[in-house]
Formats: structure tokens, C-alpha cells, sequence
């Protein structure tokens, strides 16, 4: 009997030995830092995700959550490993916000981040063409709301296309909206978000190659457009529209529609 307990004392407490050694692999419990500094550009159904990339040598990537409410229920979208992302597939004119955190290859997840981005999807088109008023008065204008080339004396009209007295080419809001030239941009997608003031007392602005123009439609619609082509007979336009009323927000998401939890 003393035997047997003495070789069992020998294999416990081999056992037990053996045991701390393992325990000096020291298990990683602690996450790394969430996200900062979120952005986002607009999208046609489509939202862009960018953010600050997170330092820490065991990052694994980020998780990206969704929400239709600031204060609702955020729902897990997806994964990814580099700090940005795409979500499509979204209804024009409905707001989303988006909240971000980081994971590390152990599988610790940080807090959501301190910023939450809101952005809400608008249509968009590319190479349009509408003719000037001289040469087809009938294909000279266009509706914002339906993407449509509309004539200039259809109600629906948001502007068209002419020459100016002195012989020089035009754009010319409908007769209830409002306009203006917010100079030369490379891309569409430098106009950010539209103006709340600045409009020309007209309603006429000079139309030149190159330039984007921002547009307040009648019933309280933002919008933007790009010259990408001009001639004596047709301009060739990028647009996009805002269909959510009174929302400027166009393209690359402005700080002030940037929300902390």
C-alpha cells in the first residue's frame, strides 16, 4: 500500500508539474484598439467604408455592423482585413449608419468604434447627353427625379441646355429650381455635399467642360452634375441625385454628418 501511494504521489505531482509548464504559453485576452476616424463615400445602392487602419502586430482585420437607427439594434455585415468596405445592395434614399470594430487573431474583438458614420445612398448616372435648345428643343432638358431628357417646357424639368445672347453656352435651371458652379472637379465625386447657399440669382450659370454644378430642385432635392463634354450642339454630363428630401449629403462623407456613440 505504501508503495502504490508513493508512485501515485510521483505521478500527480508529475502530472501537476508538467501542467504549469503549459500554462507558461500565455493566453492573449486582451483586443486591440477599435477604429477611428470613419468615413464613407456615396454610392449609387452602395455605401464605401474607409477608417484609420488600427496598429497591432496580431490584427487579424475588422467587423462591420449596420444599422437603420443611431440608437437601434447594429447588425454584423462583415469581415474584412484591410480598412475598408463595401456595402451594396441598399435602397436609394434610406439612411444607414455604420459602426466598426477590430479583431485580433486570437479572436478578442475591441469596443465598436467611437465614430459612427451615417450615409444614404442616391442614383447616379454616367455620359447623359441632352442637345441644346437651337438644335433640338425637344431633347434639351432634364428630369432628375426619373433620369429622364426631357423638352424644356415639360413641367418636370430641372434644366436644360442654350446659348446666352452673346452667344455663349448656358445651363439654366427649371423655372422653380435653383443652381450653381461649384468650379472644376476632376471626378463627380469631389462634390461632397451641396451647398446651402451661394445660388445664382438667375437660376443661369455659364456652362464650361469640366465644371460641376449643384442643383435644388423644386420640391426640395439636392443633386450634381459634371460637365464631361461641351459642344455648340449637345453637352455629355455625369449626375447623381439625392432622393431623401432636404438630405445635401452627395458623395464623401462631410465631419458633420459624423455621429459619436
Amino acid at each position: 500500500m505504501k508503495r502504490t501511494s508513493k508512485w501515485f504521489a510521483l505521478f500527480f505531482l508529475g502530472f501537476a508539474f508538467w501542467g504549469v509548464g503549459c500554462d507558461n504559453v500565455e493566453t492573449d485576452w486582451t483586443p486591440p484598439p477599435p477604429p477611428d476616424q470613419i468615413w464613407s463615400v456615396t454610392g449609387d445602392h452602395t455605401v464605401y467604408l474607409f477608417w484609420q487602419p488600427v496598429q497591432a502586430p496580431d490584427l487579424e482585420g475588422y467587423r462591420v455592423y449596420r444599422s437603420t437607427s443611431l440608437y437601434g439594434y447594429y447588425d454584423y455585415i462583415g469581415f474584412t482585413e484591410v480598412p475598408a468596405f463595401v456595402d451594396e445592395g441598399l435602397a436609394n434614399g434610406v439612411t444607414y449608419y455604420y459602426s466598426v470594430s477590430s479583431v485580433d487573431v486570437h479572436g478578442n474583438e475591441s469596443q465598436p468604434s467611437e465614430w459612427i458614420v451615417m450615409d444614404t445612398p442616391r442614383p447616379e448616372g454616367r455620359n447623359a447627353l441632352i442637345w441644346s435648345l437651337a438644335f433640338h428643343p425637344d431633347a434639351a432638358g432634364f428630369d432628375l427625379n426619373t433620369q429622364r431628357v426631357v423638352s424644356v417646357t415639360d413641367p418636370s424639368l430641372d434644366f436644360y441646355f442654350t446659348e446666352s445672347y452673346g452667344g455663349e453656352p448656358e445651363l439654366v435651371a427649371g423655372p422653380y429650381d435653383l443652381i450653381q458652379d461649384v468650379g472644376y472637379v476632376d471626378d463627380l465625386d469631389e462634390i461632397d455635399v451641396a451647398p446651402l447657399d451661394g445660388w445664382d440669382p438667375d437660376s443661369r450659370v455659364r456652362a464650361w467642360p469640366g465644371h460641376a454644378y449643384v442643383i435644388l430642385t423644386e420640391d426640395n432635392h439636392f443633386a450634381k452634375i459634371r460637365i464631361r463634354e461641351l459642344s455648340e450642339q449637345f453637352i455629355l454630363f455625369d449626375w447623381a441625385f439625392q432622393v431623401d428630401p432636404g438630405n445635401p449629403e452627395l458623395g464623401i462623407q462631410s465631419p458633420q454628418f459624423t455621429e459619436r456613440r
